[in-house]
């Protein structure tokens, strides 16, 4: 019983503090190319990871505006505003996020975020790649290029790091 117990644990420990989002030339992406990251908890019953979620979002979330809302004990939707996010010259990018969680039986299902960057000097904006027919006035700092190349390592790895600690605060906080 006890080998099983650990085991369990250092399952449960590996995936809480090995699971990340990358970004791709394709947007965000789990390290093993999908769109979700699924986080077990093999001794939680649904209501119990519903409330778990639902009640540390907010206190384990950065940023300025964290909220989140729910219909179900299914679903979990959460949007934040981080001001200041990126700084890029004399850029510094707000960026604004969703972040969606489907509750299981025994697992956390953490859908990729949805991100938008605003610039506070210059119009800056953030892109992941240039989109054709997208003109604007001001400056752009593209992850990747058309070709998928990466240009902009320091803003991919800031914005990587941050999301992948967010998750694991969250995570890491469902006993």
């Amino acid at each position: 019983m006890k080998k099983l117990f650990l085991i369990v644990f250092t399952f449960v420990i590996y995936s809480v503090t090995c699971a990340q989002f990358v970004i791709t030339p394709n947007g965000y992406k789990s390290e093993k190319g999908e769109d979700y990251i699924v986080y077990e908890f093999p001794a939680k019953a649904k209501v119990e990871l519903f409330k778990a979620v639902s009640t540390n979002i907010l206190k384990t979330m950065s940023g300025s505006l964290p909220a989140y809302y729910s219909n179900s004990e299914d679903f979990i939707v959460m949007t934040n505003v981080v001001r200041k996010f990126v700084n890029k010259g004399i850029c510094a990018l707000t960026v604004e996020y969703i972040l969606r969680f489907a509750i299981e039986e025994g697992r956390v299902l953490v859908y990729a975020p949805e991100v938008n960057f605003h610039g506070t000097a210059n119009g800056a904006e953030i892109l992941l790649f240039p989109c054709a027919g997208k003109n604007w006035a001001g400056r752009h700092f593209y992850i990747y290029s058309k070709e998928g190349k990466l240009q902009e390592k320091e803003i991919k790895d800031q914005i990587e790091a941050y999301f992948n600690k967010e998750m694991n605060d969250l995570i890491g906080s469902i006993k």
